[in-house]
């Protein structure tokens, strides 16, 4: 690895550690059909540390669930941003189909905060301290305010499940100012 491939690495590294990301809305809305006791809340955690938590009983079985992710950006209004992808979940989790870098993304993620590990999903769901760090996105989003969209289908868009609406920004680390010693810099007169 050239020299300029290093410093070049550890110059992003060190841009990518300086930011925060943020969690500053949580909209959930479900079918009735489909799911009960539904609760989605933000629990302040820190001053920059925010976690979502999202539960809900399922009233049939989900056999073939699909979800329909987006992100977009704010630029005086939400703009689609980058992703716009639909998969298979049940698919995605049994390993039958190929899947790209958000989903892979998407399913790291959700895999340490929840409970659907695998197909069917039934009973009591939830998504409980999901974290979202800037070092999962790190590879395509800069600063500014998102909104991530998820819109879950039982089969492929046929029967509308419900949807989760997550607005986080992404910000730079504060760095609070230190003071100057003014012992240092005392000027010696001589009577």
């Amino acid at each position: 690895m050239t020299t300029f491939k290093l410093l070049l690495m550890t110059f992003i590294g060190i841009i990518a550690a300086d930011k925060y990301t943020k969690l500053y809305n949580l909209v959930c809305d479900t079918s009735p059909k489909w799911a009960e006791n539904v609760t989605c809340d933000l629990k302040v955690m820190g001053r920059n540390v925010v976690f979502a938590n999202m539960e809900m009983d399922v009233k049939r079985p989900l056999n073939n669930i699909s979800v329909h992710f987006q992100i977009f950006k704010f630029y005086n209004q939400f703009r689609p941003f980058i992703v716009d992808v639909s998969f298979s979940v049940c698919d995605v989790l049994s390993k039958k189909s190929e899947s790209n870098f958000y989903i892979n993304s998407m399913l790291r993620i959700l895999s340490k905060f929840s409970n659907a590990v695998k197909c069917p999903l039934n009973g009591h769901l939830y998504a409980r301290n999901l974290e979202i760090k800037y070092q999962y996105f790190k590879v395509f989003m800069e600063e500014g305010k998102y909104r991530l969209n998820f819109y879950f289908f039982e089969g492929y868009r046929l029967n509308s499940v419900g949807n989760a609406t997550i607005y986080v920004e992404i910000f730079q680390k504060y760095i609070r100012p230190t003071k100057k010693n003014n012992s240092d810099n005392k000027s010696v007169v001589a009577i």
